[in-house]
């Protein structure tokens, strides 16, 4: 309990609060929004268009909150591109690293607009993501060398929020599944893995697997109850959350929910510190190595290129 209790104020108190895990959160999380607009551009019209089928929703007059669902609100309908492509334009200059903190407030209005015009098909990666934005205006680079001054500790703060927010996730989810009687018996997978709605057709033949369909149910129970405790511990946080990756791949590809799988997986480099981060891509260097080596391609060593930093 004092490991997990030192490993949280570390976290909470560390001087340079743009580390590499946070960066390559950012990047992750922008680069799965810059997917999901990309993705939706075909059926656009459908979606956030005059055509669309999305109910219009009612505000009080004078509402800050109107301003978040302008396509709504104001009958914009007709010029919903001019908002995407806001989002698009402003996620590849925040990529690129320019322009940090009027970005984040642009990709946090347009994104929050174009998922509130298409609220029908909201789902909880949707939900995290307009939250998690939010907070991302207020953690900015400029602060990140300075550890005196309201700046650092707001921008600190709201890091943190961004930590609690995704541990309140699975605490919630997990607290929840803990008095339903389908996952407490273990054929919730099931009820997924035969729905046409729900899976894709190469997963039905599982369903009839029984061992298979328990395990995967306890398997998410498990790692959604633990997460909350497990996360804060560095000596086994990697091999935990690779189990994490595992599951959200599933309900990414698995049960067609890519927006809120892969936004899951981008957060969990908000819990890795530069330590991790420095361990995977020496991992990832000799795994590249050893590949090309196979292959033929190439015979030089591999070099940990983290050591230099």
């Amino acid at each position: 309990m004092t490991k997990l209790v030192d490993n949280i104020f570390e976290s909470l108190f560390r001087p340079n609060q743009e580390d590499l895990g946070y960066r390559f959160f950012r990047v992750m999380l922008y680069l799965v929004l810059l997917f999901q607009t990309l993705r939706l551009l075909p059926i656009a019209d459908f979606v956030w268009g005059e055509s669309s089928l999305m109910l219009e929703t009612v505000y009080y007059p004078g509402s800050l909150s109107m301003l978040l669902d302008c396509i709504n609100v104001f009958g914009l309908g007709k010029y919903y591109w001019i908002i995407v492509c806001i989002q698009l334009f402003a996620l590849v200059f925040a990529l690129v690293g320019r322009f940090p903190v009027a970005n984040s407030i642009i990709i946090w209005w347009s994104t929050s607009n174009l998922y509130n015009r298409m609220y029908l098909m909201d789902n909880g990666g949707m939900d995290l993501a307009g939250i998690l934005l939010f907070y991302m205006m207020l953690v900015q680079p400029k602060f990140a060398e300075n550890s005196q001054g309201i700046g650092w500790l707001v921008s600190k703060l709201a890091l943190w929020a961004c930590k609690t927010q995704v541990v309140l996730v699975y605490a919630i989810a997990g607290g929840y599944k803990l008095f339903r009687s389908e996952w407490l018996d273990g054929e919730a997978n099931f009820y997924i893995l035969a729905h046409n709605h729900f899976s894709t057709p190469m997963l039905h033949g599982l369903a009839e697997v029984e061992w298979l369909v328990r395990l995967v149910t306890y398997a998410v129970l498990t790692y959604q109850v633990l997460f909350p405790v497990l996360v804060w511990f560095n000596g086994i946080k990697i091999p935990f959350l690779l189990i994490g990756v595992g599951i959200h791949l599933y309900i990414a590809f698995g049960m067609g929910l890519p927006d809120f799988g892969l936004i899951m997986i981008a957060t969990y480099f908000l819990f890795l510190n530069d330590r991790h981060i420095k361990s995977i891509r020496r991992k990832l260097n000799q795994i590249s190595y050893y590949l090309k080596k196979m292959l033929g391609i190439t015979k030089h060593k591999v070099v940990d290129r983290s050591s230099f930093h």
